[in-house]
């Protein structure tokens, strides 16, 4: 099993729909976050990657504040979206990706 397949398997995973961009090696792109972890996320969005490519997420947060983040493609679908492993998360960043899960982990149990 690899390291990849363990994190999944480790790390809570719940479905989301959060806006962001994201940029790249190719630029920059808008896209829709569908599931995240504390470890990583799958983002729809058209543009190509490549696995290993190293991107910067802005996730739109309410009251219009951005949280950055930045990652590691762990696997592309070309021209559908891409798995990503979070890189350099800081205290504050697992803070408050831990606040998104736990909320959408509640509004997916009363959905």
């Amino acid at each position: 099993m690899s390291r990849l397949t363990e994190e999944r398997r480790r790390s809570e995973r719940v479905k989301v729909a959060l806006t962001l961009n994201w940029e790249g090696e190719k630029g920059r792109c808008d896209g829709l976050m569908t599931d995240l972890s504390i470890n990583g996320c799958f983002v729809l969005g058209a543009s190509q990657v490549i696995d290993g490519e190293l991107i910067r997420l802005e996730i739109l947060m309410p009251k219009k504040k951005i949280m950055v983040l930045w990652g590691e493609v762990t696997n592309h679908l070309d021209e559908i979206g891409f798995g990503m492993r979070f890189t350099n998360t800081g205290e504050l960043e697992k803070k408050r990706l831990k606040r998104m899960i736990e909320r959408a982990r509640e509004k997916n149990a009363v959905a």
